[in-house]
């Protein structure tokens, strides 16, 4: 059986993922190793690495799942379609980035930031809703 992203995304599995990226997060702020005055590192098993890193492409899953399956509403001429389509990724990308924010890692923020509104952009959200 081959492994196929499509259906690897159909199955909603990236929700596991949003899971897993919390899980991350709170557990690398909580115990996570300082280095250079500020906690990035986790080790596991001898392994260390940065979730925020992790979640970058986790986050860049999730918006292309997402606009692919909203790409009319996100097209759509009327704001209150646009704000309803983007409320909850709006609040699971805010609450991450909040706690990426305190682990003081400006720079996954800032590079993950310009991946998603580049991704939306793309996607076909209408220039006047892009920069409100």
């Amino acid at each position: 059986m081959a492994f196929k992203i499509e259906e690897f995304l159909k199955k909603k599995y990236i929700y596991f993922l949003i899971l897993l990226s919390y899980l991350l997060l709170f557990w690398v702020l909580n115990k996570g190793v300082v280095v250079n005055g500020a906690k990035r590192w986790i080790n596991i098993f001898g392994i260390s690495f940065q979730p925020s890193s992790l979640i970058m492409l986790i986050l860049i899953i999730y918006y292309s799942e997402f606009l692919s399956r909203k790409i009319e509403l996100i097209r759509s001429k009327k704001f209150s379609d646009v704000l309803k389509v983007f409320t909850i990724p709006l609040i699971v990308t805010g609450s991450i980035f909040f706690l990426i924010f305190r682990e003081k890692h400006l720079s996954i923020l800032l590079i993950t930031s310009a991946t998603i509104f580049t991704m939306i952009y793309i996607a076909g959200l209408r220039k006047r809703y892009f920069f409100s």
